[in-house]
Parts: C-alpha cells; sequence; structure tokens
C-alpha cells in the first residue's frame, strides 16, 4: 500500500525503481499541465508521491537538493496547477524534505475513489485537442490516458473503492472475500 512520503526517514534510497506509486522528477518542470497530469494520474489510480528533485529517471540515481526558497516556489507551482487544471480537485499534499542542506519536494496524492480526475487541457498547450479535459491514471511507471472504453469502470464509486482496497491487499496478504456485498460494503475476510 502508499505511503506518503513526508520525512527524511521516509525519502526511498538511492538505486530505488519507480513504481505505480513512485514518480522520480529530476528537475521542476514549468508546465501546469504536466504537474496537473501527474496529480491527477496518481489520484485515478492507488494514489502516490511525486518526487521533485530526484534523478534518474526510471531508478533514482542520487538526489539534487534545491533552495528552500525553489522548494516553496515548485510547492505553490503544484497547488496552482491543480486548482488550475484538475476536476474534480483531488486530495494531495506538498512536503517540502531536508535533503544534504537543501531540499526535496514530495507531492503525495491521495487515491481519488469518488470519481475520475480530469486535466483541463488549454489551447496554448500545443496538444492534438484544442480544449477540453483528459483523464489521465498512473500504469506501472507510465501516465497512460483513460480510454472510453475503461472510462465506465472509473465512474462508479463503490467499484472504485473496493478496487483500490483490493490493489492495496494484493502483495500484502492474500485476502479472501465471501459473499461481499457492494451496496452495503460488508462481507466476510480471511486473511491467508
Amino acid at each position: 500500500m502508499w505511503k506518503p512520503i513526508e520525512t527524511t526517514l521516509d525519502l526511498p534510497a538511492e538505486y530505488t525503481f519507480e513504481s505505480n506509486t513512485l514518480d522520480f522528477k529530476g528537475a521542476p518542470t514549468d508546465s501546469s499541465l504536466e504537474m496537473g497530469k501527474d496529480v491527477a494520474a496518481f489520484a485515478n489510480a492507488r494514489g502516490g508521491t511525486v518526487l521533485v528533485g530526484a534523478y534518474g529517471g526510471d531508478r533514482l540515481e542520487h538526489y539534487n537538493p534545491m533552495t528552500a526558497e525553489t522548494a516553496k516556489s515548485i510547492a505553490a507551482a503544484f497547488d496552482r496547477a491543480v486548482a488550475d487544471r484538475c476536476a474534480p480537485a483531488p486530495l494531495f499534499s506538498v512536503q517540502l524534505i531536508a535533503r544534504d542542506e537543501g531540499f526535496v519536494v514530495a507531492v503525495n496524492v491521495q487515491p481519488f475513489p469518488g470519481q475520475v480526475v480530469g486535466v483541463r487541457v488549454l489551447s496554448k498547450d500545443n496538444m492534438e485537442r484544442d480544449s477540453g479535459y483528459f483523464f489521465p491514471v498512473r500504469v506501472g511507471t507510465h501516465t497512460k490516458e483513460i480510454t472510453p472504453e475503461q472510462l465506465p469502470m472509473f465512474i462508479d464509486a463503490k467499484v472504485r473503492r473496493v478496487s483500490i482496497l483490493l490493489k492495496a491487499a494484493i502483495g500484502k496478504d492474500a485476502v479472501l472475500f465471501d459473499s461481499f456485498d457492494l451496496n452495503s460494503h460488508s462481507g466476510a475476510l480471511a486473511h491467508l
């Protein structure tokens, strides 16, 4: 299950690989579209952390801490990007984490089971569309766009909640559901 990165002790060790809940960004982007897309992709999946100041692509090679001023401006940019680009606004927090005489920025995004989070595209974004919304989701170590065929799975909040809980259980303990009732959210659980 995803755990937010909130302190220096929570930071992943060097040579840690990206995952479906962890995204490394070596340098900050100035694109509000990219920031909104990254946050929405985690919100539409299991939640996760965008870690700015962590270099290496798919595998963390080293941290490149930034000044407090730069870290604060990145935090403010993520706040603005989510406010301007994401609908509905997902639940997230930004932590400035001390590292090697500087700071890295952890953007912790909660899963959003209520509905799918869209990202607003503006005509100035130079994408294939003029304007409107698209719906990203984190799949493995990549962000993919939710297709129209996949969208119904994201619409039913009860099904999304169960899906998020099941994904969190995989890899921890095997869980069997016996006569689980989606309407009452009750059922017998057995841990293997």
